[in-house]
């Protein structure tokens, strides 16, 4: 008779024995241990998160800057030429 004090789950290590007797049970994908591997969240620490949110104010200030001297610049060639003509 099996009884789960006799299972050895996946990852563990087997120590001061000569010799065993091993029987897989289940070792598919819808095991529990197999369901929670790879869904370890990212932390992030406080000066990350001010960091990210400082270089997305410095984008966005960027490219309002690049509009606006582009309009500016599109606005004073436009005045050249009409001075010229």
């Amino acid at each position: 008779k099996v009884t789960y004090s006799q299972f050895l789950l996946r990852g563990a290590i087997l120590s001061n024995t000569d010799w065993i007797i091993g029987m897989v049970v289940y070792a598919g994908h819808d095991t529990k241990l197999l369901r929670n591997v790879g869904k370890n969240k990212y932390k992030q620490t406080r000066v990350e998160k001010t960091l990210n949110k400082i270089v997305i104010v410095l984008i966005i200030f960027q490219v309002l800057l690049c509009l606006t001297v582009s309009i500016l610049a599109a606005n004073y060639n436009k005045q050249q030429t009409v001075v010229v003509n």
